[in-house]
């Protein structure tokens, strides 16, 4: 496994999906896309093509929200892209 030097930060909701890229607590940017299939293959893509991003040297972590993590999930999956998928309800007071 290469050094992961990016972490994609990504918010999930029903309709679209907030990426944010950082390297080494820089944020590099900020992007809305679609929560459609077609739509993160065209952004993943545009990613993969930005200087030294792939997916063994990249965290892509998201709140785990069921349904609407599918497309996404499927596609790093298939990728082979690590994945942290974080509980939403973690860091709050019971």
């Amino acid at each position: 496994m290469n050094k992961v030097t990016f972490f994609i930060g990504v918010d999930i909701s029903k309709l679209h999906l907030d990426f944010c890229i950082v390297k080494g607590g820089k944020v590099l940017s900020f992007k809305r896309i679609e929560n459609h299939t077609s739509a993160i293959k065209r952004y993943l893509h545009s990613v993969l093509a930005l200087e030294n991003i792939d997916y063994s040297n990249t965290v892509y972590c998201m709140e785990y929200t069921g349904i609407y993590n599918n497309h996404l999930v499927k596609i790093l999956s298939e990728n082979n892209a690590h994945i942290w998928l974080e509980n939403p309800i973690h860091g709050l007071d019971p």
